[in-house]
């Protein structure tokens, strides 16, 4: 080999040892890229939590062009949801729905969210390292990142989890260069983290900040305090609608039904917090059930081993120590926060917030592992043992059969790998459909055509609702956790002889707070399994009440033997597709 030949072998070997972590981010990101245009609406997906809501209504509010109309209804659960009550306008996750066919969109989030965690991880640990000396090494710090992008969290959150390590970085940077340019930035959270679902917390958490800052210096750190008080204007202005409606009365939502639940005891409460620390649960999906396996262990052994160094004085960074026992109790407070969600007496101090969800506090809790799982692979003097250490974790998570059946995901990882390899193991009736054949678009574009579709009510039988709503079929049916409380009441008349005859889903109704908003059946759960051998059954549902709710047709996966009765008639043939599971039957009062 020439010599110009060693030269440039070793500047290649030279250039992936300083950036195998960058290099390993964009091979990743290459490998969906490839994936999603190979694969494109055969992949698999889960329906919980996903695509039986708000991909759906994503797709609404583009189809009916519901941006900016602030006062105009969205097309399910009879009309009764203002868009109002839906965050699209200021949400980068809703622009790229509105600018991108749905699938495409899809896809776009789930790369953006990954690659906005490693990124942020990275330029985390390059920024600690410069102003607090602290060793950390950013391509450690990236893979950290990529294993906290690829987890299981919330699609509609899923921009959210990826801006928690800028919205750090951004408040670290305030602090240590006391610079004002970086407050404005914190308005970019804006567009990425709602203030329901992520941003109340971390502004719940920059307040400590300040507060021990301000103490630690013996004077108030204007500087935070001024971003701080913009993020909070930010979002009482961006969330202006809910504001008026607190201040102007509004009509009752089913978040009201949820103080029922408030009923725990102390120690009710307290004998969860071992199932809420390991996520045993699958706290509002946020994908921290892998984490169990590698990384809360090995974190746990870490602090332990930090603990004993201390008191034997051979610590090497007191910082590192401070630091990670902090995030530690940190995550500590997040988990009694899901533990007392639901308790009697924590509920009785804050009665101004019935039917909020404290449990999310369990949001920040991943990227908190996931920091102190990078300072372990940091504090590691062998980086090989820390790259193995990162290896296990990325395994963990992204190809445990439970976690994807357990939790909502994207199912590019495990299912759709598995399934190219033959294995079928994680097929459960939650995760064996594929995005063609859970929407089935030709073969409703097929039905409406055929019946004549122009706007009329329905409601879906032995369907997911959802599936009408993305057709573009207005349902009176559907799946919200805020929906007013009259539209519950009115409802539960509709699906009353049902709910009557079947205490399983009266109990799943009355404790859920009424937030799937479906035309049951004995026959079958809320999520109905792909392979479905039933062929006929009888309808239970209050018909005059149908009438009175501007209920025109029913779609049926069965045939319902009880029509004439019912007062409806089928009026259309039996529809079926080469990639559609579905056999539909059109019914109409």
């Amino acid at each position: 080999m020439s010599t110009k030949s060693k030269e440039h072998n070793n500047k290649l070997i030279n250039i992936i040892k300083q950036n195998y972590g960058i290099i390993t981010l964009g091979i990743y990101i290459l490998i969906l890229i490839i994936f999603a245009i190979v694969m494109r609406d055969n992949i698999y997906v889960t329906l919980n939590d996903n695509m039986d809501s708000n991909v759906p209504i994503y797709k609404m509010i583009r189809d009916t062009d519901l941006f900016w109309k602030f006062n105009e209804s969205i097309p399910f659960l009879g009309g009764e949801v203002l868009r109002a009550e839906y965050r699209v306008e200021l949400s980068v996750q809703s622009w790229i729905y509105a600018l991108f066919p749905t699938l495409v969109a899809y896809y776009a989030v789930y790369i953006l969210k990954v690659l906005g965690a490693s990124l942020g991880f990275y330029f985390l640990s390059i920024k600690i390292k410069e102003y607090d000396k602290i060793n950390t090494n950013p391509n450690l710090w990236c893979l950290c990142g990529l294993v906290y992008g690829i987890l299981g969290t919330w699609p509609h959150a899923a921009l959210g989890f990826a801006s928690l390590p800028w919205w750090c970085l951004c408040v670290y940077m305030i602090y240590k260069t006391g610079k004002k340019r970086y407050i404005p930035i914190l308005l970019i959270f804006v567009f990425t983290t709602s203030f329901t679902m992520l941003a109340l917390f971390a502004l719940f958490y920059t307040a400590i900040f300040l507060i021990v800052v301000s103490v630690k210096e013996r004077k108030i750190n204007f500087k935070l305090l001024s971003g701080l008080v913009m993020l909070i204007a930010a979002y009482t202005v961006t969330n202006s609608h809910h504001v008026l409606q607190g201040l102007h009365g509004s009509r009752e939502t089913i978040k009201s039904l949820k103080s029922s639940s408030y009923s725990e005891t102390v120690f009710q409460s307290l004998g969860k917090f071992k199932d809420a620390f390991l996520f045993k649960n699958g706290y509002y999906h946020t994908g921290g059930a892998t984490l169990r396996y590698v990384v809360i262990p090995v974190c746990t052994i870490f602090l332990i081993f930090l603990i004993i160094s201390a008191i034997r004085k051979k610590i090497r960074n007191k910082k590192v120590l401070i630091l990670y026992i902090t995030i530690y109790g940190c995550i500590i407070f997040n988990t009694l926060a899901c533990c007392f969600d639901n308790n009697a007496l924590f509920r009785r101090l804050i009665p101004f917030a019935s039917g909020f969800g404290f449990s999310r506090f369990a949001w920040l809790s991943p990227f908190m592992w996931l920091v102190l799982f990078a300072l372990v692979c940091d504090y590691i003097n062998k980086k090989v043992i820390a790259i193995c250490f990162l290896i296990l974790a990325f395994c963990s998570t992204a190809f445990d059969p439970m976690y994807t059946q357990s939790n909502s995901m994207y199912n590019e990882l495990y299912c759709n790998i598995a399934a190219l390899l033959g294995n079928n193991s994680f097929k459960d009736g939650n995760h064996e459909w594929t995005w063609r054949e859970y929407y089935s678009e030709d073969l409703f574009d097929t039905v409406k055509n055929e019946i004549g579709y122009d706007g009329e009510w329905a409601v879906a039988y032995g369907i997911e609702p959802s599936v009408l709503q993305y057709n573009g079929i207005k349902t009176l049916d559907g799946y919200y956790s805020n929906y007013p409380l009259d539209y519950h009441d009115k409802f539960e008349k509709l699906i009353y002889p049902e709910l009557e005859r079947d205490e399983g889903h009266k109990s799943y109704w009355e404790r859920s707070s009424g937030m799937r908003a479906y035309i049951w059946s004995s026959e079958w759960e809320f999520l109905s399994p792909k392979e479905f051998e039933l062929t006929q059954t009888e309808l239970y549902m209050d018909m005059d009440v149908f009438k009175e709710m501007n209920g025109k047709y029913i779609f049926s996966r069965v045939q319902i033997t009880n029509s004439a009765e019912l007062g409806i008639s089928l009026i259309n043939t039996v529809h079926t597709d080469e990639y559609s599971p579905y056999t539909v039957y059109v019914y109409s009062v």
